[in-house]
């Protein structure tokens, strides 16, 4: 599978989700974006209330991801795309989630191992690398969830298997039919 196949597939879900789907600049690199909200209900105390979480995933292409850098770079800019664009308040009633997929023929171990590390997470949001080997066809993320937070890490961690299956394995969004 290529590239443009690839992310052809996950902007069908973003569009399933009712995304915003446009090209943008993230940092240096060209990228499509796909903003959206949902729900999360959360537990405090003896109680419950719903948060609203805004989604940002930014998806770029790269030669090569050979370096941690790569993978921490561009993460912090669509972190920074994430907050700029929210249309509600970080950490007073809305999450945000920072998804930035680098997609590429050649992952270097260093780069995957920067994707599976523990995502930076903050009281208003976490970010979460993700990198696409389309040689080995494996995808690398943090799957793990971190005991405060958990709803939004277990929400977080359920969007990106969705939409960041292996190479492989990735399925149309319900709707959109298969793919040539």
């Amino acid at each position: 599978m290529d590239a443009e196949t690839y992310i052809a597939a996950v902007t069908d879900w973003l569009r399933f989700w009712d995304a915003k789907v446009y090209e943008e600049r993230i940092g240096p690199q060209p990228a499509t974006v796909g903003q959206f909200y949902d729900r999360l209900l959360v537990s405090a105390g003896s109680g419950a209330y719903t948060v609203q979480v805004h989604y940002c995933v930014a998806l770029t292409v790269l030669g090569s991801v050979d370096a941690p850098f790569a993978v921490h770079d561009f993460t912090r800019h669509v972190n920074a795309h994430a907050y700029a664009t929210t249309r509600g308040t970080p950490g007073t009633g809305t999450l945000e989630v920072a998804i930035a997929g680098l997609i590429s023929p050649l992952v270097h171990a260093t780069a995957a191992a920067a994707a599976t590390a523990a995502p930076n997470t903050t009281q208003s949001g976490t970010d979460r690398p993700v990198v696409v080997d389309l040689t080995t066809g494996q995808v690398h993320t943090h799957t793990g969830t971190r005991l405060g937070g958990a709803g939004l890490h277990l929400a977080a961690n359920f969007k990106v298997r969705q939409l960041f299956r292996p190479p492989g394995e990735i399925l149309p969004a319900p709707g959109h039919g298969g793919r040539d």
